[in-house]
Formats: structure tokens, C-alpha cells, sequence
């Protein structure tokens, strides 16, 4: 597996043009025969099999939520649940759709065993009949590059964090550019990057999912008057993917040169090993 088939489409030629050679094989751990669901899972954490680790609520970066809007291989139940996120006013912002700060102070805060085992921290994208992600080719960082397990041990996990952070870096650049070619101000992009990884809130935020009406509409007044919300995020990801290598390049080096740097000497000292 190389590491560009891991990531969504709107990254998979610059990935495989930037990381050719970084090829990753992982036979241990596998989405449809979760290890930490068996009984013989050794000193692995135990997750349920009928949640796995799917009990995490991942960020959709805004052009990644329009692909899933328009295309027709996107599962009926995944376009309800966008759409139904955006109608409630559920922290579908410009950027992209966040989970709840109700469901992130919840999950930051949660107990050690909570992961894999507690309910209410589903993944809403989770589809419960084939237990399986019903957004699989949009998944983000976080779910591109979680494993329980590695077959190099450690030193692979520690490489599938890097490859997670650099991912990470790409959604949120690309994002925030999405929202630049749309013609949003600078200060109401930056507003929106509180709300990545919250620990604490105000009694509002964690009484309720849904945002506060006054402030949803603050970061939508530049668009909604003349537009609808669904129809941003599909513009958002037009825009994206009309982006050839030079220009994709030109948006993300500058700010992943460290982090790409870091991922292939990692890389390279894991296959000297």
C-alpha cells in the first residue's frame, strides 16, 4: 500500500508524485476484522465489535463535504446526515463540518476504557448495518492514519502519527484556501480554528450540539444571503480539485517541507531497520 492510496482523491496524484516511494504494508490491523474485538487480542485495548475504533467524531474539511454532497456513490445516509448537520446549525462552519464542542469537551475529557467500548461516541458517519465508514474515501486525517497496531511495531505507529499530522496540515491549508478563492475574510477564517480541538466551553455549547443561532449566522452572513450553504461546500470542492501538482505545491510546501522532510527520514530508517 502506498501511502498516496491512503489519502482522499483531492490528494492522491500530489501524494503520489511527492511520496512515490513510501510504501506501507499493514497486515495486523484491518478495518473488517478489528483485532481489538477478539478475545485473543493480547495486549492490545479492547474495542467492541460492534463499534471498533469508530468511536471518534472526525473533522470534514468544506471541500470534502461537498464531494460526498454531489456524488452519487456518496451513501444516502451520509447525504441526510450532512444535510441534516447543516439544517440543526451542528458546527457546520465555512471550513468544513466539526463535531459538536459538546461531543469534543465529552471526548477529550473521557475515561480510559471509553474509546472503542462507549456508545455515544459513534462516529455519525459509522454505518451500523455493514459496520463499516460510510464515508471511506473522504475519511479524514485522523481516520486515514489510525492503527492499533503496526506490523514494524512502534516505529510504524510513530510513522502513521507523522503521516496523520501532515495530512492534517494539507486538510486544513487546503480548507482555509477553499474559503479564500470564496472570498471570505481573513479574520472570520481564523475565528473558525478554535473549534479543531476543544477541552473546555461555555454551559451553552456543552448543554447543546448545535451552535449558538446569533454565531452561526455571524460566519455565514459573507455567503448564505445569496447562496445556500450545501451549494458552498460543492463550489469548495470544485475549486480544489481544479488544482493541478504546481499549484497544490505551491499552497502546501512551504508549510509541510519540515513535516514531509520528518516523514521520510522516518520512513527510510524504519526500512534500514
Amino acid at each position: 500500500m502506498e501511502l498516496h492510496q491512503t489519502a482522499s482523491p483531492f490528494l492522491k496524484n500530489y501524494l503520489q508524485q511527492k511520496f512515490g516511494s513510501v510504501s506501507l504494508t499493514e497486515t495486523k490491523a484491518t478495518c473488517n476484522d478489528c483485532l481489538c474485538s477478539k478475545p485473543n487480542r493480547g495486549t492490545l485495548p479492547f474495542y467492541s465489535s460492534d463499534l471498533k475504533c469508530c468511536t471518534f467524531h472526525p473533522f470534514l474539511p468544506n471541500y470534502a463535504v461537498g464531494a460526498l454532497l454531489q456524488s452519487s456513490q456518496t451513501p444516502e445516509f451520509i447525504k441526510a446526515q450532512l444535510k441534516s448537520k447543516i439544517q440543526r446549525q451542528e458546527y457546520a462552519l465555512p471550513l468544513g463540518i466539526f463535531a459538536p464542542l459538546r461531543y469534543q469537551i465529552a471526548f477529550n475529557n473521557r475515561a480510559e476504557h471509553d474509546f472503542g467500548n462507549k456508545e455515544e461516541f459513534l462516529c455519525p458517519y459509522f454505518n451500523r448495518i455493514n459496520k463499516s465508514c460510510g464515508l471511506w474515501q473522504h475519511r479524514g486525517a485522523v481516520c486515514t492514519s489510525y492503527f492499533c497496531v503496526s506490523d514494524r511495531g512502534p516505529q510504524g505507529l510513530k510513522l502513521w502519527e507523522l503521516i496523520g499530522e501532515y495530512l492534517h496540515l494539507c486538510e486544513m491549508i487546503l480548507s482555509q484556501d477553499a474559503l479564500v478563492s470564496m472570498g471570505l475574510s481573513p479574520d472570520l477564517i481564523e475565528g473558525q480554528l478554535e473549534y479543531v480541538n476543544c477541552n473546555s466551553g461555555t454551559e451553552e455549547e456543552k448543554a447543546s450540539h448545535s451552535m449558538n443561532p446569533a454565531l452561526f449566522k455571524e460566519y455565514w452572513n459573507e455567503w448564505v444571503p445569496h447562496h445556500t450553504i450545501e451549494n458552498f461546500y460543492i463550489n469548495c470542492s470544485t475549486y480544489i480539485l481544479s488544482l493541478d501538482f504546481e499549484q497544490l505545491d505551491a499552497l502546501l510546501y512551504e508549510e509541510t517541507q519540515d513535516l514531509e522532510k520528518e516523514l521520510f527520514d522516518s520512513f527510510n530508517k524504519l526500512q534500514n531497520q
